[in-house]
């Protein structure tokens, strides 16, 4: 049976949707082939899902991308989501299933049924399934994201302990720096993805660096304390 798919959103999550079809329909048993369109306001975005052999082609108006598809697959912003509903919801083909992956699901139904197109009764002639992805976060950053945040906290760290060179002032001084130099509020990035962006797979960084910088500022703080209790008159350790 073949399947034509279009994915609106090509974010991480949707394309390893699209990407695990393409692997599905490679199998020597698989009963299924797919043609798969993908759009996003974004070219990078749909360069990568092509590079990655996620997609067949790609229209930047989604309602040309939904032309003719049985199953769409959703995942946008939430400040993009009621657009996106405008544009490809009144060009879904009849009997066509779209799956969403937004996080909030009631505002999705209420964007369903103003957009999607009805027969004369007002019963919706396309169908709405909320879908709550559960993903590994390590294998969607997998080889990226550890060695990445660990760089940028200990360069920081390092450039911080430098200003002890440049400016002449205490190894302790420098050492309040450099502990304020990696610790960040790593709360307010995690917020932005989860509330504001709509993309939970984006926190993923931030969760990371939250761990390395707390280590690295109790490394920090570790080797002052010697120094600190001879400064005092007490026995290092």
């Amino acid at each position: 049976m073949h399947v034509t798919l279009s994915v609106i959103g090509l974010d991480r999550i949707s394309t390893s949707f699209a990407l695990a079809l393409k692997r599905y329909q490679s199998q020597s048993k698989a009963q299924h082939t797919f043609a798969i369109t993908g759009s996003d306001p974004s070219p990078q975005a749909v360069k990568a899902a092509q590079k990655l052999g996620a997609i067949d082609s790609s229209d930047r108006k989604p309602s040309k991308a939904v032309a003719n598809a049985d199953l769409v697959i959703v995942k946008c912003p939430p400040g993009r989501l009621a657009d996106s509903y405008a544009q490809f919801g009144p060009a879904l083909k009849p009997g066509a299933v779209v799956l969403d992956l937004s996080d909030l699901k009631e505002p999705v139904i209420a964007l369903a049924r103003k957009h999607f197109p009805a027969n004369e009764r007002g019963a919706s002639l396309a169908y709405i399934v909320g879908v709550t992805p559960i993903v590994s976060a390590s294998g969607l950053y997998a080889g990226e994201t550890g060695p990445a945040v660990v760089m940028l906290n200990v360069g920081a760290v390092l450039l911080a302990l430098s200003t002890r060179l440049v400016r002449g002032i205490s190894r302790t001084q420098a050492l309040a720096i450099a502990v304020e130099t990696g610790l960040q509020n790593a709360a307010i990035a995690i917020f932005i993805c989860t509330s504001l962006l709509g993309r939970a797979e984006l926190a993923v960084p931030a969760l990371v660096y939250a761990v390395v910088m707390n280590l690295t500022a109790l490394a920090l703080v570790a080797s002052n304390r010697p120094q600190r209790q001879l400064q005092d008159g007490g026995v290092a350790a």
